[in-house]
């Protein structure tokens, strides 16, 4: 799989939130997954009334291409969910959707992060989900930040939750 260098994915997720603005009611006729995943978040009483508000009044989407990968061990695949600003923010909150430990099953946010600007997420080796951020310095361009705020997570058996394993800072490109 090819990776994006991180300036020129957070580039990319600028340019799929304009479009996803302006799609965001067909995308939830014709989406099922994004829809359950909006309406999920919604009705999450641990989700922000900011998110909760932005969800409703089309301030922000759901992210059609959710991601997965097996984050907590368990063998099964987790839904990594990512919100966007329906304006020039970006991603703003993500939610790591999972059935790992629940009763009967149940799909549901284990993970939540909701004060983003511009994240871009992926999944890593070894089960961890990294989010980057960018880190402005002056006369950078929004577009393109000289470095990034990098945290990595992975799931905490013991703890039930995810654990902040690494923060550092990187070069964007």
């Amino acid at each position: 799989m090819r990776v994006l260098p991180p300036c020129l994915a957070m580039a990319a997720a600028a340019l799929a939130t304009a479009s996803l603005a302006g799609a965001q009611a067909k995308a939830l006729e014709g989406d099922p997954g994004q829809r359950f995943f909006r309406d999920a978040l919604v009705e999450d009483s641990k989700v922000t009334g900011a998110i909760r508000t932005a969800l409703r009044t089309d301030a922000a989407v759901v992210d059609p291409a959710t991601q997965y990968a097996d984050l907590t061990g368990d063998g099964r695949s987790d839904a990594i969910v990512r919100v966007h600003s329906a304006g020039a923010a970006g991603v703003i909150a993500v939610y790591v959707f999972s059935t790992h430990g629940a009763p009967k099953g149940a799909l549901r946010a284990i993970y939540r992060t909701q004060s983003l600007y511009r994240a871009v997420t992926r999944p890593v080796a070894a089960g961890r989900l990294q989010i980057d951020q960018p880190r402005y310095a002056a006369g950078d361009d929004v577009c393109c930040p000289a470095k990034l705020t990098r945290r990595s997570y992975r799931y905490s058996r013991a703890s039930r939750t995810f654990v902040r394993v690494s923060l550092e800072t990187v070069n964007a490109s």
